[in-house]
């Protein structure tokens, strides 16, 4: 099983586009600051940041949390599919 738990979006505007997922799609918004917000919806969380860091160093556009059931099968999956593995840890 995989389940997608949470987007990041890099954005330059935080609060412009806490305003859009607030008032446009009406999600619930959990944490409100300048530099980060985070909504949550049946499960889903989506978090706006300016700046993200991941373990590969500064991250741009969409970061993806998938929840899967066995770490070694999804990850043999994804790099048979074309998937790169940037950093083991």
């Amino acid at each position: 099983m995989r389940n997608l738990q949470t987007i990041g979006l890099i954005v330059s505007d935080v609060a412009a586009a806490a305003t859009f997922f607030r008032e446009v799609v009406g999600l619930p918004q959990e944490i409100s600051n300048p530099n980060f917000a985070q909504f949550r919806s049946q499960g889903l969380t989506i978090m706006l940041s300016r700046n993200a860091e991941v373990p590969t160093g500064k991250a741009a556009g969409i970061i993806l949390h998938i929840l899967v059931d066995n770490v070694a099968l999804a990850l043999s999956e994804a790099e048979s599919k074309g998937a790169s593995v940037l950093q083991e840890i």
